[in-house]
């Protein structure tokens, strides 16, 4: 019964299943070094997410001593001790929803390449509270920052019932497609040449390809959403995206510039940077406006969001009533200043996804020591500081395909804050 409650709590995302331990998880391999899953829960929430000890057996059994896991939830959300696993984890933690500080990207690729790189038996593990949009979002930033595109999963990562389809289906990859103008004597001849497809999978195909190519992003991200999303019961249904929030993606993105040096040369300071170094100033933005492109809609939900925004309207400081309004919120400045400090201090010029050798000590500092306590993830780590709303009808404009483009200026004042490099 409890299984059946975990799939249903699991939704659309693909499940593992271990019939020698008799275990079932909400987890996948993404490739053979990477597993994401959902958290590893206790007590009520063990009945419908991870059981915390159904989790160690699993990692126990199959991998010894050689996993390593990141937890992306902050402590108001949940939290373990990480002693559990015998003190392999580690804590990037930020918030359901939302894109990561940039700055914490590099950091988390960093560390899991150094782990996966001391020896080819490492895993590590990723967690967040699903398991889907925060650590896929991590995931595939390491993946990013590899060399080359990852390598196709062997048969211990797939549970039985995913490797019996793929065996059958590159079997049926293999036989040619029906072809009149050829005779049956040749198609005979030309299937007896063809190699044994659990042969030809005995070890992953080496791929070399750079992994920073305009193609790369669409790449890691569709594999992620191949692994973790399960596959629609008929063609004619999409499968859901494994990383489906829009600026989880767009962050995504804005690592992959960094990775392939096309990011703005100003984005991050390249100044050496010592444990005794002061700190730099940072420069002050002003935001002025925000263009907002989205598609006219309709039915009960849109009502319910205008309604809404009215209730809302009234006790702002807008000129008149919206039709939309932008709420802007942002990370703890010290915060975001901290990470930034570690990226630019880890960072590798050569190689941008790799940590710095000798680097994880910061003078009395160390990495770990970051989120150690909840300093930064105790309370909400996302905060909103200002809204912006139309001022007048005449910002709303509407195009020939339904597209409704919106200026949102602010309401009565400029709002200045702190641009980090």
């Amino acid at each position: 019964m409890t299984d059946y409650v975990r799939r249903l709590v699991s939704g659309k995302k693909a499940r593992f299943k271990d019939h020698k331990l008799d275990v079932e998880l909400d987890l996948v391999y993404l490739t053979d070094q990477v597993i994401i899953m959902g958290y590893p829960a206790s007590g009520v929430e063990g009945l419908y997410r991870n059981r915390r000890e159904d989790v160690k057996k699993f990692l126990d059994h199959r991998h010894g001593k050689n996993y390593w896991i990141f937890n992306f939830c902050p402590i108001k959300e949940n939290s373990y001790d990480s002693q559990y696993f015998e003190g392999r984890v580690s804590r990037y933690p930020f918030p359901d929803h939302h894109a990561p500080p940039l700055a914490l990207m590099p950091l988390v690729a960093r560390e899991m390449r150094s782990w996966l790189d001391g020896s080819s038996e490492r895993v590590a593990v990723l967690h967040c509270k699903a398991g889907k949009g925060r650590s896929g979002t991590m995931a595939c930033a390491y993946l990013l920052s590899l060399n080359s595109n990852p390598a196709i999963p062997l048969e211990k990562s797939y549970s039985t019932k995913e490797w019996a389809a793929k065996r059958a289906d590159d079997a049926m990859d293999i036989i040619p497609p029906d072809d009149d103008r050829h005779s049956t004597e040749s198609s005979i001849t030309d299937q007896t040449t063809v190699e044994s497809p659990v042969q030809a999978d005995s070890s992953p195909q080496s791929n070399t390809t750079p992994n920073h190519s305009p193609m790369a992003l669409k790449h890691v991200l569709d594999l992620h959403t191949s692994r973790r999303m399960k596959q629609p019961l008929t063609s004619d249904k999409k499968v859901k995206q494994g990383v489906s929030i829009p600026s989880q993606r767009r962050y995504l993105y804005y690592w992959s510039l960094i990775l392939s040096h096309q990011a703005p040369t100003h984005l991050w300071s390249n100044d050496p940077l010592m444990p005794s170094a002061p700190p730099t100033s940072t420069p002050k933005v002003r935001l002025a406006e925000i263009k907002l492109r989205t598609k006219e809609s309709g039915g009960m939900t849109f009502n319910l969001v205008r309604a809404a925004n009215a209730i809302l309207d009234r006790g702002s400081t807008s000129k008149g009533s919206s039709q939309v309004w932008v709420s802007l919120a942002r990370y703890d400045d010290d915060l975001i200043e901290l990470l930034e400090k570690w990226e630019r201090y880890t960072r590798d010029e050569a190689n941008v996804g790799r940590r710095r050798p000798g680097t994880r000590d910061f003078g009395s500092e160390t990495l770990n020591d970051i989120f150690e306590g909840g300093k930064w993830d105790k309370s909400k780590m996302v905060r909103s500081f200002a809204r912006l709303g139309c001022s007048d009808d005449n910002d709303i404009t509407k195009s020939d395909n339904g597209k409704v483009i919106i200026d949102a200026s602010l309401f009565s004042k400029i709002f200045f804050f702190t641009y980090h490099r």
